[in-house]
């Protein structure tokens, strides 16, 4: 935090679009791009879209209502991933996906979103190779390799255009079309000007970058944080137990409460710490570039232009934190006197200026879900064992 490393250029510029927040290398580029998007994931701005999440998390509560009915198991990483779809492009694009209309979660979106996980490992060989393949036409790149994610990058290009359209007269039009969604604060602080000194509006294509990478990061690591926790506090009954007495004796009825309320049960709260120490977006190494003075590392002097890495896996394991039992899900090391100390040192959504922007979101989504699910519903694990948990490191985790 506050030093001058950089992010590694070639790493970078094989996972993620070169003019987006994530894949930006200049410092004072990104300062600007992030006083932008910023506020939109501040926790004002997350609490601005909280009445829309909650009715969409309704709506798949209904959803696994007519399962339950039907005595039918639910495929909760499908499930899961269309939530967080939906509420992602919502906030990006102005209007949802509407994954969640598919009556078998099963919308084509998500297998885009899906494959183009599977495949990052390749960008991430070969960097140069997909630098190469952004830069050309798309017709021509899906000859020679297909990026899975350009089949959404049309769809988001469309609403932006259109929406941008709109804006620069003025909504001055008779009927909006369904299509051009409603008002988007973060498009909205985009085309702003004055969004935040020495900000330029960008280009289309440069916003449709920003809003794939917003998407593609913003789908897929809470609903996995979501499957992973659900499957650590149905696997232990006293978890499962003591985090329902707490809801139950807490909360007045079944209905659903806010966020703001859920933030004060203090068991809850553990158990949403321990699940995001225990999963990562990004489990593997994360590489910068040490800076022009040097840096002094353990008492080993690092030159200038030597790479290192972290991996928020590792950290989020290190027994001189954690203890003897870091590899553990256990929500009751946050219930102590040092769980504030130790808070500092989880690495689950970064620190610093590059520090996650969707934190509070996944926050608030991981916590209402949580909550939600548990006094509706007695969830079991249906035909899943704990070989089915493990992971690959596709750079995403999957």
């Amino acid at each position: 935090m506050g030093s001058k490393f950089l992010k590694e250029p070639k790493f970078y510029s094989g996972m993620s679009f070169p003019h987006a927040s994530l894949g930006m290398i200049d410092p004072a580029e990104h300062r600007i791009r992030r006083r932008v998007l910023a506020p939109v994931f501040s926790p004002e701005g997350v609490l601005a879209h909280s009445t829309w999440i909650e009715e969409r998390l309704g709506q798949l509560m209904r959803r696994f209502e007519q399962m339950a009915d039907k005595g039918l198991p639910v495929n909760v990483e499908r499930a899961f991933k269309s939530f967080t779809t939906d509420v992602i492009s919502k906030i990006v694009l102005g209007k949802e996906f509407g994954l969640l209309e598919d009556e078998g979660f099963d919308d084509l979106r998500l297998h885009i979103l899906h494959e183009t996980i599977r495949k990052s490992w390749t960008y991430r060989a070969f960097p140069m190779t997909f630098a190469l393949l952004m830069s050309l036409p798309q017709r021509l790149s899906k000859r020679l390799f297909q990026i899975p994610i350009l089949e959404i990058a049309k769809e988001c290009h469309e609403r932006i255009t259109a929406y941008t359209t709109r804006k620069s007269n003025g909504d001055q039009v008779e009927e909006k079309s369904i299509e051009d969604g409603e008002d988007c604060m973060l498009l909205d602080r985009m085309l702003d000007s004055q969004a935040a000194p020495d900000y330029r509006v960008p280009h289309v294509d440069i916003l449709t970058e920003e809003a794939l990478t917003l998407v593609s990061a913003g789908y897929d690591s809470t609903a996995i944080s979501m499957l992973l926790g659900f499957f650590y506090i149905c696997r232990d009954q006293a978890v499962y137990g003591a985090l329902e007495a707490e809801l139950d004796s807490s909360l007045a009825d079944e209905g659903s409460s806010s966020f703001k309320e859920l933030r004060k049960l203090p068991y809850l709260n553990a158990v949403v710490k321990e699940i995001f120490r225990c999963s990562h977006p990004f489990p593997g190494r994360l590489p910068r570039v040490v800076p022009a003075e040097g840096y002094t590392l353990l008492g080993h002097k690092l030159q200038p232009g030597t790479i290192i890495h972290t991996s928020a896996y590792l950290l989020n394991r290190n027994t001189s934190i954690w203890g003897s039992d870091a590899n553990e899900f256990n929500p009751n090391r946050w219930l102590h006197g040092k769980c504030a100390d130790q808070e500092k040192y989880m690495a689950t959504f970064n620190k610093g200026s590059r520090q996650c922007l969707g934190m509070n979101l996944a926050w608030s989504e991981l916590t209402l879900m949580l909550a939600t699910m548990l006094r509706k519903f007695r969830i079991s694990i249906h035909d899943t064992v704990e070989s089915d948990m493990e992971w690959n490191d596709h750079l995403f985790m999957m």
